[in-house]
């Protein structure tokens, strides 16, 4: 195994970025192979009855947090459990090929041709896959991502999505999986193109219907989710919502408040929760997981 693949097989989220070919014939073959092991352990996915005679052959795209895989298999059933380890995680996924039959408990937003988006829940996942040629891009994403998206439930006359808006974003994820890690000195650029086709097909699949709240709703919303994220700045969160910086900052304003005002209070707020929930943590460690990066900020932050 390359000093590349076993980085990856040790963790997924200390690399920037991270992409590879992987061919596997059998539960045996795949067991025995640790890379495919290991993502799929991270993935929190378990295959069933994969036939021995049939190759499974996967292209994976990996960034931390967000994934891309496209997968080439044969008939087989998959299970995501949907514990602990993957409760705030979310899934797209995108029948390319063949036919599938996919059973939950929860909610699954569904757009013909085939595209799936299944937003964060407890409920188990089960995919059948039907044919004995099948082809499925999968996209896993921390909820976070689309905190500002709404999911709700669809209405039946979503109408299909018209074939060409998603070949762009196929592409992409062909030029994705195509890319050198050991060439690509500065992901952060990629990375963010990644996160905005992923917000785009979860718009594409939930009918583009618009979020009718205003951008200040939304923006709490945001923060409530992701204020563990030092990049959370007014810039970041208005890029998110798809409005102005200044338009954002307008909102607070008429409400007497502001933006970084708002991420500190709720920063303190889940800090102090967290040092009395946990009291053997450190302030730094405290600190590091409320987005404060320093406990001189944190310090400064429960002064005021």
């Amino acid at each position: 195994m390359s000093g590349r693949r076993e980085a990856w097989a040790r963790t997924f989220d200390e690399l920037d970025f991270f992409a590879a070919r992987l061919t596997v014939h059998g539960s045996r073959a795949l067991a025995a192979n640790t890379a495919l092991a290991n993502y799929l352990r991270a993935a929190n996915i378990v295959l069933h009855e994969l036939d021995d005679n049939a190759p499974l052959r996967l292209r994976l795209a990996q960034f931390p947090q967000l994934s891309f895989v496209r997968v080439a298999m044969p008939a087989i059933r998959m299970e995501w459990p949907r514990d602990s380890q993957s409760v705030d995680r979310a899934a797209i996924i995108v029948i390319l090929g063949g036919r599938m039959s996919i059973r939950t408990d929860g909610v699954v937003l569904a757009r013909e041709p085939g595209l799936y988006y299944v937003p964060p829940g407890t409920e188990p996942l089960w995919i059948d896959v039907l044919d004995t040629d099948n082809e499925v891009l999968y996209i896993s994403l921390p909820a976070g991502l689309v905190a500002d998206i709404p999911a709700a439930a669809q209405s039946d006359c979503v109408p299909p999505l018209d074939p060409s808006l998603i070949a762009p974003i196929l592409a992409f994820t062909t030029g994705l999986f195509a890319v050198d890690p050991e060439q690509a000195a500065h992901t952060a650029p990629l990375r963010l193109i990644a996160e905005e086709v992923t917000r785009s097909l979860v718009r594409m699949i939930s009918g583009d219907a618009p979020d009718s709240r205003d951008p200040y709703a939304r923006a709490i919303e945001l923060i409530t989710v992701e204020y563990h994220s030092q990049a959370l700045r007014t810039a970041e969160i208005a890029r998110r919502l798809g409005v102005a910086p200044r338009t954002l900052q307008a909102e607070f304003t008429r409400r007497g408040e502001t933006v970084s005002g708002i991420v500190r209070g709720v920063r303190v707020r889940e800090a102090r929760a967290l040092r009395l929930a946990n009291p053997a943590l450190s302030m730094a460690e405290v600190a590091h997981a409320t987005g404060f990066g320093s406990e001189s900020a944190l310090f400064r932050a429960l002064r005021d």
